[in-house]
């Protein structure tokens, strides 16, 4: 079995591109802490999403959010630009919780550039807006629930 959960923050905002073929394809990092003989230790670890959950990443994540991930080792090797070849190791995420709460008007989320050339300082999916439009559209599970997105995404 290959299954790895990661609870930790964003190390930068993701990065979303399309495949030649038309998938959305989302990277990006995430920081996990721990601590060694009483000193902070914090690893670095690559997650990959693919299609709708990359859409959701692309709508939600952003630099120091707190999201726990769940999936699978990944490991690769490619040619660098000086013709040395490097290992890679990489989680691909089938399971995504978005830990951070849902931002206030006192905490924004900074304006981020759409793939469709858009810029917005909503976080929330707009219908008109990207390539295909729509998009997760996230609802509160009850009244005490403030995130404004259910605790685990449904796909």
């Amino acid at each position: 079995m290959n299954k790895v959960i990661l609870i930790g923050n964003v190390g930068g905002d993701p990065e979303i591109r399309e495949t030649k073929t038309g998938k959305i394809v989302a990277s990006f990092s995430i920081a996990t802490n721990k601590k060694v003989r009483g000193e902070q230790q914090t690893e670095w670890h690559r997650i990959t999403c693919w299609e709708k959950k990359a859409e959701v990443v692309e709508n939600y994540v952003r630099k120091g959010d707190r999201i726990a991930i769940e999936g699978e080792i990944r490991y690769g090797t490619y040619t660098d630009k000086d013709g040395i070849e490097r290992n890679t190791t990489d989680i691909t995420a089938y399971q995504i919780e978005l830990l951070s709460s849902k931002p206030t008007e006192d905490n924004q989320r900074p304006a981020r550039q759409d793939r469709g050339g858009g810029y917005s300082n909503d976080p929330r999916p707009n219908p008109g807006r990207g390539r295909r439009g729509g998009g997760f559209n996230p609802r509160p599970q009850n009244d005490n629930d403030n995130r404004g997105f259910p605790g685990e995404i449904p796909f």
